[in-house]
């Protein structure tokens, strides 16, 4: 099961129905603390059923801390850029639905949060809308399937929403289109892999799907093409180097893909992909090797922002030139997160909710 235990400080108090069980990817083992060697690339959680039941501390930070230094042998040898941007931070209005493991695009000048992990530890179908020139969140109509670590995108004013999970053992390849117009949602042709922890963007009327990890691979290299005019996939390409929890952005029709997971540990790596000759090309490696990070292009620069490694929850703000292959670094974020929703909005950076490992569930906004 991909997600961390979520708990209190001291004691976490989890009120369900049976024993409680812990959960991960090939282990199921009632009262175990699983070694970090079998977490690799993996989140775990908690389900307690039955009564109330007192998980210790000690265990959470065990766990966490298990799942925070995994594999981490994918130290980048570049060394960190020292070059300094002036970019500010702003905290703007609160989400309604405190989530971590969000989706969001932008669509209609507007700022989409979509699905997510609720702090009520359910999956969320919650759709929340950011009007930047009101300053005010609305929300909007559910998404037919409650899930998170689903994969968002728009284009030509619609919204599509792809993959996801909702535990256990519940991997999705649905694809539902949203239409902020009529404030309605429509399913489509689902996609060709099943999986979660994806990324997706669309280029010319065709949506990308790439990467993630479902209950056969942790680390999928998986290149799916979505025609929108036809309702059909194409397999394409793969990636070159399998992973999960990544981020993607598009700059002049090129998909890069950068960080995420893979089977060494955290990644460096960053892979552009040309749809118009579906071919890979390998570009400089990210400065911070980091996963559920959140990443967005803007002036044709593009953005790495936050995520988690060995270190923890990042605050880190990395800038990716793609004219001259070469990084620089940026101010950092307000709050170390990970696993939140990002969009650049208007010429403005968006980023809202995720997880924070001091606050947990997170309903904090910011911009560029």
């Amino acid at each position: 099961m991909r997600k961390k235990i979520f708990g209190s400080v001291g004691l976490c108090l989890l009120a369900f129905s049976a024993s409680t069980l812990f959960y991960c990817q090939g282990v199921l083992a009632q009262g175990v603390n699983p070694s970090p060697n079998r977490l690799s690339g993996q989140d775990c959680y908690l389900t307690a059923i039955g009564g109330i039941f007192a998980v210790p501390n000690t265990l959470i930070k065990q766990t966490l801390d298990a799942l925070g230094s995994s594999s981490d042998t994918s130290a980048s040898s570049e060394q960190m850029p020292t070059t300094s941007l002036p970019i500010n931070w702003k905290s703007k209005p609160n989400l309604a639905f405190p989530r971590t493991n969000v989706a969001g695009t932008e669509c209609n000048g507007k700022f989409y949060v979509i699905g997510g992990f609720s702090n009520n530890l359910k999956s969320s179908a919650e759709v929340e809308e950011y009007n930047p020139d009101t300053g005010s969140w609305t929300t909007k109509a559910s998404m037919p399937t409650p899930r998170y670590d689903l994969a968002v995108a728009s284009y030509d004013g619609l919204i599509y929403a792809v993959g996801g999970y909702s535990g256990p053992d519940i991997w999705y390849n649905t694809l539902e289109v949203y239409n902020p117009k009529t404030d309605t949602w429509l399913e489509k042709a689902p996609m060709p892999t099943v999986r979660n922890n994806l990324k997706a963007a669309i280029i010319n009327g065709k949506l990308y799907a790439i990467g993630g990890n479902n209950g056969i691979n942790d680390y999928l290299t998986s290149n799916e093409e979505y025609d929108i005019s036809t309702d059909t996939w194409t397999v394409k390409a793969p990636m070159p180097t399998g992973r999960n929890a990544h981020g993607l952005a598009v700059v002049n029709n090129i998909l890069y893909v950068m960080g995420g997971m893979q089977e060494i540990g955290y990644s460096a790596a960053n892979e552009a992909y040309d749809p118009s000759t579906d071919q890979w090309e390998t570009k400089a490696s990210m400065p911070t090797p980091r996963r559920h990070l959140g990443v967005t292009s803007l002036n044709n620069k593009i953005y790495a922002i936050g995520g988690y490694n060995s270190t923890g929850d990042l605050a880190s703000n990395e800038v990716y030139d793609v004219q001259s292959d070469s990084w620089s670094v940026a101010s950092a974020i307000n709050e170390k997160r990970n696993r939140f929703a990002i969009a650049t909005v208007n010429g403005h950076i968006f980023i809202a909710g995720g997880w924070s490992d001091e606050r947990w569930f997170l309903d904090s906004v910011e911009e560029y």
